[in-house]
């Protein structure tokens, strides 16, 4: 358990040292960019009066490394600075427009885990078929597809000829105006408040820009998972448990997949990370009211504040991440050393 204790505060360590460079890096490039942050914020036209006022509030007249001191700071105490776009606190921002993304990229991580591993185990299981040859074909496929272009096409066949699912948005506009915030995830507020029909087309709204996120995910995983239970299947314990007539279905799930699932999970766990940043084109394409949508937007109108804060978030996400991907991978397999 010391040990245990002793790596997970060690990482958190290193993250913290990770972020502290990156904001150190984002800062500084964010003041090299030739704008004026007080001018964007005091609005159109403004006065110079407006626009010293501007710069005494957020605190430009400052020099830049009290300026990035007190950045620091306001990370601890959660003031994250007044974005120039929305003059709303960053953070109040980032708890509205986070949610919705995360929610997105979980259900496309779970989209990747629930049809990726069971596909690269059954073609495992049939190696150099048929099967196993499209399973190959399918998740090449997926891994070359870009994402825009696979999220156009999931469009054009669903909404525009089917006209199964909505083309884009959150939620239909029948309800835009009554949304429940309770947790801030939208699915998960509509279950807690009761609301079965917003919970319906809710979900109708998040399959197709899930498909279109957890398509790379999902080819990833399956040729990941395949070539694991490959290598797993040739090892000397798995002959020895055949020899010895234990099933063929025990064989696989508790012992070759309990095996070969740990470099799948490493994998996952990165795809997830970068799903954060990776959906940006998905949100923009199905206009989903998420990070991406903020995130772009901030960037186009040189929103320093917002774009700090995104890059905060997204690099904590993903360092811890891979240290919760690290603590399961070490509770499904004892052999593996923190």
């Amino acid at each position: 358990m010391q040990n245990l204790t002793t790596y997970v505060l060690e990482r958190i360590g290193y993250t913290l040292i990770l972020i502290l460079g990156i904001t150190l890096i984002t800062f500084f490039l964010s003041h090299v960019v030739p704008s004026d942050p007080a001018a964007l914020y005091a609005g159109a036209h403004p006065q110079a009066a407006q626009i010293a006022a501007a710069r005494h509030r957020l605190g430009l007249d400052q020099p830049l490394y009290i300026q990035y001191l007190l950045f620091l700071k306001g990370l601890v105490t959660g003031n994250w600075g007044i974005s120039l776009r929305t003059h709303q606190p960053v953070l109040q921002d980032l708890l509205t427009f986070f949610p919705p993304t995360l929610e997105l990229v979980i259900a496309a991580t779970v989209l990747a885990m629930v049809i990726g591993v069971p596909v690269g185990v059954y073609a495992s299981a049939h190696p150099d078929g048929f099967v196993d040859s499209l399973v190959r074909i399918l998740s090449a496929s997926l891994l070359s597809v870009p994402a825009f272009w696979l999220a156009l096409l999931l469009q054009i066949v669903f909404f525009g000829h089917l006209h199964l699912l909505p083309l884009a948005g959150n939620v239909s506009s029948q309800y835009s105006q009554n949304l429940p915030s309770i947790t801030g995830f939208p699915l998960l507020d509509a279950l807690l408040s009761g609301r079965l029909p917003l919970f319906l087309d809710e979900l109708d709204h998040l399959i197709l820009p899930a498909l279109a996120l957890a398509a790379y995910p999902i080819g990833l995983v399956a040729r990941m998972t395949r070539a694991n239970m490959l290598d797993t299947l040739s090892s000397d314990f798995i002959l020895m448990a055949r020899a010895n007539g234990y099933p063929i279905r025990r064989i696989y799930s508790r012992y070759a997949l309990k095996n070969a699932i740990g470099a799948t999970l490493t994998v996952l766990g990165l795809v997830f990370a970068f799903s954060l940043t990776g959906d940006f084109f998905i949100e923009l394409i199905f206009f989903w009211q998420g990070l991406g949508i903020y995130a772009v937007d901030s960037i186009q109108f040189l929103d320093t504040p917002a774009i700090l804060a995104v890059v905060v978030v997204v690099a904590t996400a993903y360092t811890l991440v891979n240290l919760i991907v690290d603590l399961l991978r070490r509770a499904i397999d004892p052999r593996i050393t923190l």
